[in-house]
């Protein structure tokens, strides 16, 4: 007879599953992190870039800190932001789902646990 703990365990993936998410999961989060990093310093180069260049002057001044946050922080310069925040939206999002995948694996762990203790019990 086939044992609740037993359809759980036929279920749950082998330890070579688990490391090789966590392996995915490590990847993701360095890439997070250099992507992040990236934005920043163009972040940066591009505010130094329209505090300077007179190209961006209003009315012959540079333009306020609340104006770049507004106009340019979220684009960029001729929108070179634009695409590094997509990619940033898309390894977030596979990043949390890896995340959620290893969350139900370590529950199917933890159920299959409880179940085979259960059944210990009952005998």
């Amino acid at each position: 007879m086939e044992t609740n703990a037993k359809k759980v365990l036929a279920a749950l993936p082998d330890w070579d599953d688990f490391s090789k998410l966590a392996g995915e999961i490590k990847k993701l989060y360095v890439y997070r992190m250099k992507l992040e990093n990236e934005i920043r310093a163009l972040e940066s180069e591009n505010f130094k870039t329209v505090m300077s260049n007179s190209k961006y002057f209003v009315n012959g001044k540079a333009v306020s800190v609340s104006y770049y946050e507004n106009a340019y922080k979220h684009t960029g310069l001729e929108n070179n932001l634009l695409n590094l925040r997509g990619e940033l939206s898309e390894v977030v999002a596979l990043l949390e789902m890896n995340r959620s995948q290893f969350e139900i694996y370590r529950m199917m762990q933890e159920l299959h646990k409880t179940l085979t203790y259960q059944e210990k019990n009952m005998v």
